[in-house]
Formats: structure tokens, C-alpha cells, sequence
């Protein structure tokens, strides 16, 4: 992986980079190579993160070059990728998102761009120095430029120079194999004079051969979202990654450091095989759509446990898999569920987690025939929300779990709340803003997250408030009304609160049978987690003094507040009808207005 800027005679571009990548390669023997890195800040002491040329870690972001006329930088990252495997012939997917600015300093003249590229181990970097490179983007050089198949690459180009081989008459994005004449190009509003920031995800598809990258411009102040998409196969240009040890010395070795890594035990397929009852129908404890639960008991250890079988066994049931292992079996804390072992054996993704007598709290809650007491639901909660705030602020990195919801929390035989299902989980930094990530499950998921794609710990603690509301008042998400529509649970507990009548929202089948200061407080606290403004919202470790009584219930504004995004769309389109209807015209958005009066 590399990036490149070359600056000839123009004026250079500052180019600034944040950075994230994952791959994931599905071997022909059932092992799991996965590669995933963040960078949300770059410093000099960060050995990950090649630099040379003029790249450099400058006040936590990586710039690619200084502003000065003919210069050049690279940063490379230092671990190989196992792009594909020749034994199989198996592709890896990848993903990359980053964060970038152009930056000419209003300067009119310009130089060319960068390029984020895969190649192999021994590529050539050109040396450009002297003027009239700028052209090959540091790929390639010379009579390179047209045919690089000596030197091979393959690159997304963020070009912001016209040369005379580009197809593109403009600054554009292109997708280039051995060659800076692009396959694929698209037209690029680069923001040079302004250097603002701009987002990019490139995305390879092992099954449709598809390179994709998704990129955002800037004119006039406006963002433009465009998508670039070009068919390649990659075994065809670049080669496999080599290997020095054998193959099984690499499946003993890998899974020693997974083991390492984790603390969690690999536990062989017989032996869940013959826990479960050869997975008997009769043992199944729920199923979802990524994979079915099963009680078994552990004969060898004496012990039950809820052994958990994906049934998507696919780059995305991977990733899954490989998180729940790496990021649960590191927790320690008495309300998150425990990893007993893991195993990836007979093309099977299978995980074994201690055994939990009382189900989940969405079957009490909606399923179950016995009915949970106030002082259960309490407790519930507060361990709930002390899970996680040991995830957002107690371990040594943040841990998001992005799928917090009723039935992913487990209860015991004493109905202590366990946090489970880790693998839609992320790790980040304590300071890191929003993700670029996907998850979340309908009806808890964050306004942001749905608007933006973007989510971070606000986004957690929207779930909690969710699943708050969802123990104070005994209905789903979604709330059935008598008109046969559905409203957010949030909204509907919000219009009991701007009436007066909060507690009316209270579980009807609990017969009043509660703690009125509790379930009061509960319902607010569930609001104000829930607030559809993520920047309203409290941390979790705010909410949970709320619940422990140790600070005051918030301030709420009566009415139900739109969310930040939904107030500036609904904000420009009044304005925009506004000005139609000064100018005499009818407004028919988002796409046009026609006037009323051909003579106006």
C-alpha cells in the first residue's frame, strides 16, 4: 500500500491523510488470515507507517510532501498483504477508508495529486527528482508511464493535473492497472484552493472482481458523492504473496498467536460436536440471521455452555468471527459474557461462551411466560450500562460494540445483565471521532449511523437508551399503534413526556408494581440516551450516575427534537421553497423548479 505526491514545477500540494484499511483472505483450508489497521492520528514514533521522500507525521496527520516546488513523498505500510492464494486461487476482499485534504494554499497553479496503490514487494519507486515526472504519480516513469507491466501496479489515482495522455479533460479519479492511462475515471471537484476535507473508501469484491472506490468532492461549498467502479482481476497483475513457511508450520503458528492473543482455548470440533448432541435441534437455544445457538455441556471441563455456530461462512462471517475472539476474550468484567474457546475447524466458525440459565432479556421481556419484577429490571439495566462503561472507558482502548439490542443482553441465574455478541464490535482510541462503519441492527441504530454512515460512542449509548425504554415500558423498538402504523419507542415515551403523563408509558403488565422514582428516572434517562441529536446525549458514564442516583435526571425540551441532519435538510428545503415561491416558481425537489410564468 502507498501513496505518492509529486509536485514538478507548479507549486505543490499539501496533502494530508487519517487512514483505515482491512483485508480478509479465505484459504482453501479453513484458515483465516485477516489484516486490519487504523490510523485516526499519525506521529513519528508509529513504525507501522513508512515514510520517505518528504512524507511526514506532522501534528498528528500524514503529509505527503512540504510546499515547495519539485518534491516528492511516499508512505508505505510495513506489513505485506496476502493478496491471493495460489493454491486455491482465493481472493481477498478488501477495505480502505481515509480522510484526506488538497491543499494549493490558494494558489491557482498547482501540481498533480496522489495515488493509493497495491504492488508487489519489489516495486521500483521511480526517481522523479529533476522535473517531468509528475505525470506517473511516483508509479511509474518515463516510457513506464503508458507500460508499467515490468513494474507492476495497480492504483487509485486522485489526479489534480491535466496531462496530455489523461482521458479525463478535468481533475478527475481513475483506476489504473501497469499504466497512468486510467481504465475507469470520474470527474473530481478536488477543493485545491480551499484544501478542504474529503472522504474516500476503495473496496475490492473477490467475487465480482470488482475495484470500487467512493470518493466525495468539493465546489462552491457543496460536497458531491461519486462512485468509480472497474472490473480487474487482480491474480492477473499482481502476484501471490510469498510464503517461507510451510503450510501447515503457518495454520500452527497462526492459531498459536490467536490463542496468545486471546487467552480463550481452541476447543476441537469433536468435542463441540459431542457436546451439542451432533448440534441437535433439540439443543438449540435461538437463531439469528448470522448463526444459530446451541446448549451443550463440556463433559471433559464439566461444564455447560452456549456453543454459538455462524451460518455465514463468508468474508463478512469472517470478520465477524475473528472480532468476537480477539475483542471478547481480552474483557474482563463481571457484566460481559465470557469466551470458553473457539474453533475453526471442518469449514466451520464455531465459539463457546459460559452457558446462561435465564435466556436472553428480549425473551422475558416478549417471549417468556414469567414475568421480569421491577427490582430485576433495575438491576438489569445498571449492569447493562456498567458493561458499557467498562467498554467505552474502562479498557486501555475504546471498545464500540455497535449491536446493543434486548437480545444480545444474556441473564444468568441470578438475572445479572451479560453483554454478549462482539462481532460487529470495534476497537478504537478513547479520543477517536466517529467511525466509518457498518453495523447496527433496525430500531436501535442511531440517526447518525442511518444519515451518515458514521458511528462512535454516542451511537452506543443511543442502543442503550433504546433498550432502557425497552425495560421501563415492556414494548419493542417499535411501538404498535391502535391505527395499525408503528412509531419509534422513543417517540412515542417523548409524547407521554411532553403530555405529563410519563409513567402511563410504564409496562402495563407490571400493574404498578414499581419503584415510581425508578421507572421516572429510567424513562428519562432513556430520552436523554436516546436523543436524536447525538451531541445532546450523555456518555455512559453520565447515565449510569443517573441510574446509581448519584446525579440529577436531565432537562428535556417538551417536544420531540429532530436530529441535526434532519433540521438542516428540512431547514434548506423550506428555505428553497421560500425562494421559489419569491421568484414565482413551483418547487419539485430535489430536482428542479419550473416556473409558473414562462414571461417571469
Amino acid at each position: 500500500m502507498f501513496f505518492y505526491n509529486y509536485s514538478p514545477f507548479y507549486p505543490p500540494l499539501l496533502i494530508h491523510l487519517q487512514l483505515g484499511f482491512i483485508i480478509f483472505l479465505f484459504l482453501i483450508n479453513f484458515h483465516v488470515t485477516p489484516l486490519s489497521f487504523n490510523f485516526t492520528s499519525f506521529y513519528p514514533s508509529n513504525q507501522d507507517i513508512k515514510c520517505e521522500g518528504d512524507a511526514a507525521s506532522l501534528d498528528s496527520v500524514l503529509q505527503l510532501n512540504k510546499y515547495e516546488v519539485e518534491q516528492t513523498g511516499h508512505a508505505t505500510y510495513g506489513e505485506l498483504l496476502h493478496l491471493w492464494d495460489k493454491a486455491s486461487g482465493n481472493l481477498a476482499d478488501f477495505t480502505t477508508n481515509f480522510t484526506f485534504s488538497i491543499d494549493s494554499q490558494y494558489n491557482e497553479k498547482y501540481a498533480d495529486g496522489f495515488a493509493f496503490f497495491l504492488a508487489p514487494p519489489q516495486f521500483r519507486i521511480p526517481d522523479v527528482q529533476g522535473g517531468g515526472g509528475g505525470g506517473g504519480l511516483g508509479l511509474a516513469y518515463g516510457n513506464q508511464t503508458l507500460n508499467s507491466t515490468d513494474n507492476p501496479f495497480v492504483a487509485v489515482e486522485f489526479d489534480t493535473y491535466i496531462n496530455i495522455f489523461d482521458k479525463e479533460e478535468a481533475e478527475h479519479v481513475g483506476i489504473n492497472v501497469n499504466s497512468l492511462v486510467s481504465s475507469k475515471s470520474g470527474r473530481f471537484f478536488s477543493n485545491v484552493m480551499q484544501g478542504g476535507m474529503m472522504n474516500a473508501q476503495i473496496s475490492y469484491n473477490s467475487s465480482s472482481q470488482n475495484l470500487c472506490v467512493y470518493y466525495t468532492g468539493v465546489e462552491n461549498s457543496i460536497s458531491y458523492p461519486r462512485e468509480l467502479c472497474c472490473e480487474i482481476d487482480l491474480r492477473e497483475y499482481l502476484p501471490e504473496w510469498k510464503n517461507e513457511r510451510k503450510q501447515e508450520d503457518t495454520i500452527h503458528v497462526t492459531e498459536q498467536e490467536f490463542e496468545t492473543a486471546t487467552g480463550a482455548k481452541k476447543i476441537s470440533y469433536e468435542d463441540l460436536d459431542r457436546a451439542t448432541n451432533k448440534f441437535d435441534e433439540q439443543a438449540k437455544l435461538g437463531e439469528g440471521g448470522f448463526s444459530t445457538v446451541y446448549k451443550g455441556f463440556w463433559s471433559e471441563k464439566n461444564l455447560h455452555v452456549a456453543v454459538k455456530k455462524l451460518n455465514n461462512v463468508s468474508i463478512q462471517g469472517l470478520q465477524n468471527y475473528v472480532s468476537e475472539v480477539i475483542i471478547t476474550s481480552k474483557l474482563n468484567h463481571q457484566n460481559l459474557i465470557k469466551l470458553i474457546g473457539w474453533c475453526h475447524d471442518r469449514e466451520q466458525l464455531l465459539l463457546a461462551f459460559e452457558y446462561m440459565p435465564n435466556l436472553s432479556l428480549e425473551h422475558h421481556l416478549f417471549n417468556g411466560s414469567s414475568l421480569l419484577k421491577w427490582v430485576e429490571r433495575y438491576k438489569i439495566v445498571q449492569g447493562l450500562a456498567s458493561a458499557l462503561h467498562y467498554l467505552h472507558q474502562g479498557c486501555s482502548r475504546c471498545v464500540l460494540h455497535r449491536d446493543i439490542k434486548s437480545s444480545n443482553v444474556l441473564l444468568d441465574s441470578n438475572f445479572s445483565a451479560k453483554l454478549s455478541d462482539f462481532g460487529l464490535a470495534r476497537i478504537v482510541h478513547h479520543d477517536a471521532k466517529s467511525q466509518t462503519l457498518e453495523g447496527w441492527t433496525n430500531g436501535y441504530e442511531a440517526p447518525e449511523c442511518h444519515q451518515t454512515g458514521k458511528s462512535g460512542k454516542q451511537s452506543d449509548v443511543f442502543s442503550f437508551g433504546v433498550v432502557a425504554l425497552e425495560i421501563a415500558c415492556g414494548r419493542r423498538p417499535f411501538v404498535q399503534m391502535e391505527d395499525g402504523n408503528q412509531v419509534r419507542i422513543v417517540k412515542w415515551v417523548w409524547d407521554h413526556y411532553e403530555k405529563g403523563n410519563l409513567l402511563d408509558a410504564a409496562d402495563p403488565r407490571l400493574s404498578g408494581e414499581f419503584d415510581g422514582n425508578q421507572m421516572k428516572r429510567l424513562m428519562m434517562l432513556g430520552l436523554w440516551c436516546a436523543h436524536p441529536r447525538f451531541s445532546h446525549r450523555p456518555s455512559i458514564g453520565e447515565a449510569l450516575k443517573v441510574l446509581n442516583f448519584e446525579a440529577t435526571t436531565p432537562k428535556l425540551p417538551s417536544k420531540f427534537p429532530s436530529s441535526t441532519v434532519s433540521s438542516i435538510i428540512s431547514s434548506l428545503v423550506s428555505s428553497i421553497a421560500m425562494a421559489c415561491q419569491a421568484a414565482g416558481c413551483k418547487c419539485i425537489l430535489p430536482i428542479r423548479c419550473e416556473k409558473k410564468n414562462i414571461n417571469q
